[in-house]
C-alpha cells in the first residue's frame, strides 16, 4: 500500500462527529481546536534494495537512455541524409547498372575484334608437360 493510500485511510476513518466537532461557530475550521497528538506523522516508507537491484535498474536506465540517443541520432540522419526509397530511384539505379554493362560488353567485343588470333585460353601457347617432347618419358 502506498503513502498516499495509507494518507486517505486515515481521513476516512475520521468519523463525520468528529469533523463536526473541530468547527468553530461560524462553520471554519479551529485549528486550536485541532490537537496535535491526535495526528500522527507519518512518512513515507523507505525502500530498501540490494547492490543487484540498484545495479539492474542503472542497467536499464543507461538502456533507455541509449536507445532514446540512437534513436534521435537516426531521427537527425533521415532529416539531413534523407534515403530515397522510391522505386523510381531504384528504376534509375537499374538502369545505370545496365548502362554500365553495355558499355563493358562493347569494350570486351572490341577488344576481340582487334585480336582475333589469340586463343581461349592464356595457356595454349605453352605445351601441357614439359616431358611431352622427352624421349626418356616414352619408354
Amino acid at each position: 500500500m502506498s503513502y498516499l493510500e495509507e494518507q486517505a485511510i486515515q481521513c476516512h476513518a475520521l468519523s463525520l462527529e468528529e469533523a463536526t466537532d473541530l468547527r468553530g461557530p461560524d462553520e471554519t475550521w479551529n485549528a486550536a481546536s485541532i490537537d496535535a497528538e491526535s495526528f500522527e506523522y507519518t512518512r513515507p516508507p523507505a525502500d530498501h534494495y540490494s547492490t543487484e537491484e540498484v545495479d539492474d535498474m542503472v542497467h536499464k536506465i543507461y538502456r533507455a537512455h541509449e536507445c532514446m540517443t540512437e534513436d534521435y541520432h537516426k531521427s537527425i540522419d533521415d532529416d539531413y541524409y534523407p534515403f530515397n526509397k522510391n522505386i523510381g530511384w531504384l528504376t534509375t539505379c537499374k538502369k545505370e547498372m545496365k548502362h554500365k554493362l553495355e558499355l563493358t560488353i562493347q569494350i570486351v567485343q572490341k577488344q576481340q575484334e582487334k585480336e582475333p588470333d589469340e586463343g581461349q585460353s592464356i595457356d595454349d601457347r605453352y605445351q601441357l608437360s614439359i616431358d611431352a617432347n622427352c624421349g626418356a618419358s616414352e619408354s
